[in-house]
């Protein structure tokens, strides 16, 4: 039989490379066979046939259990002339890749087929011209569980959205809740909380086991009261030094201002000062119990705006990296240097951005000949301060905040491709800002 050509075969005819170094795949997730009998079988496997006339898989054993499972009576297989002929295979996919109309998840499939097939990432830009940053995520996407792939076949996420969901697959929960927002304004925002949560729980459990080793009280984060308990900082040098040893010495964890950080706490601190005056003295349970749902309220929010501002901050160094910009973008950077709070200061991250941790005194001549090179690279190094002094002392409390400023800057960034979260727009909206997401 000819080489290189597709044949369609039975799965079960379709036997197991025992060369192949790969684990044999027995199990495929479910979603990945429900996207094989939607779409069926989008690149084909590859197989040679041996000595004894059986077809022996050369790529593709995951299709193949998946295929079984979702009752394919055949599968598309190219066959090659023998197990060594993986060469020419590969310049059939690259033939392939090139078809028009592929979508990001068919050419992604394509560069897994000839990693399959023991072709190089480098050879792989060689030979199909592709960037060499979509051949390095395709490579890592080929790692992922098979949901998020059976999602990139179906051209249901991008390679991008595919990298930051394999971030949360240890954790199905919050993979779920992203998988369900890709596609929305919100993604990159879910994200980014459900990646703060696995840093807060994972120094959690840590904390945790290690107070239990050392045989230290543990305070569960959601009972630290404020209102009732304390830092042992508070009592000054002479107390704190000494009161791991108390009996009312307890350890937390706190996502405060300054990040995610274990604290020592004093659960009873009128053990240490008897006329100490608490929040809660003088309030009645209900008043207790109304005291702590509004705390709930300002934890959440505050998590909320720590998860905006981290997808917010990634967007503009992409932003940043552009060529070229909106035509409204002078007007953006005179309306900041219009505003009182203006200052040279805020040109500190932009310099960051373009030159490192250099200071202004050590960027060489030539360096600094990049900014006025170009109109563009002029506009970009000016938007950038205009950008950090609109970000500048921006928490994750500017849910709270009084500036106008803030929300007319998220409004503008929208206007230029940025998926502000919800929790941003109805931020502006409070302060009458209208942020129109662009299409």
């Amino acid at each position: 039989m000819a080489s290189n050509q597709i044949i369609d075969v039975k799965p079960k005819d379709l036997h197991r490379n025992e060369r192949n170094p790969r684990a044999e795949v027995t199990e495929v997730d479910d979603a990945f066979v429900q996207s094989i009998k939607s779409l069926g079988i989008i690149q084909p496997l590859v197989a040679f046939e041996d000595d004894k006339g059986r077809y022996v898989l050369r790529a593709g054993e995951r299709r193949k259990a998946a295929a079984i499972k979702a009752g394919l009576r055949t599968v598309p297989v190219i066959l090659c002339e023998s197990e060594g002929d993986a060469a020419d295979v590969a310049v059939g996919l690259v033939e392939n890749i090139h078809r028009e109309g592929l979508t990001e998840g068919e050419v992604a499939g394509g560069v897994q087929e000839m990693l399959e097939l023991g072709v190089t990432s480098t050879e792989i830009v060689k030979q199909t011209g592709l960037p060499r940053d979509f051949v390095g995520k395709a490579k890592k996407a080929g790692k992922a569980l098979d949901e998020t792939k059976a999602a990139i076949a179906a051209d249901a996420v991008t390679l991008d959205e595919a990298l930051s969901l394999m971030q949360l697959e240890a954790h199905p929960e919050l993979y779920a809740e992203a998988l369900a927002a890709v596609g929305t304004n919100n993604f990159e925002y879910t994200v980014s909380r459900a990646l703060r949560a696995v840093e807060f729980n994972a120094t959690v459990e840590a904390t945790k086991a290690e107070c239990v080793k050392n045989g230290i009280a543990f305070l569960e984060p959601e009972d630290f009261d404020p209102d009732k308990h304390c830092r042992t900082s508070r009592f000054g040098a002479k107390v704190s030094d000494k009161h791991a040893s108390a009996d009312c010495h307890a350890v937390t964890v706190s996502d405060g201002y300054s990040g995610v950080t274990v604290i020592d706490v004093c659960v009873r601190p009128r053990n240490h000062d008897a006329n100490a005056k608490l929040a809660t003295d003088d309030m009645t349970d209900e008043e207790r119990e109304a005291k702590k749902a509004e705390r709930r309220v300002v934890i959440d929010s505050n998590k909320s705006g720590e998860a905006a501002n981290d997808a917010r901050r990634a967007w503009i160094n992409k932003f940043l990296a552009r060529k070229t910009f909106d035509k409204d973008a002078i007007q953006y950077i005179a309306a900041r240097m219009a505003i009182r709070e203006f200052s040279n200061d805020m040109r500190g991250q932009a310099f960051k951005h373009f030159f490192g941790d250099k200071s202004w005194f050590n960027v060489t001549d030539d360096e600094r000949a990049t900014l006025d090179k170009t109109p563009n690279a002029s506009i970009r190094f000016l938007l950038a301060v205009a950008i950090e002094q609109a970000e500048f002392k921006i928490d994750k409390g500017f849910w709270r905040s009084s500036r106008k400023d803030f929300a007319e800057h998220l409004a503008t960034l929208a206007s230029w491709g940025f998926p502000a979260s919800d929790f941003e727009i109805e931020f502006a909206k409070g302060h009458g800002v209208e942020v129109k997401l662009a299409k």
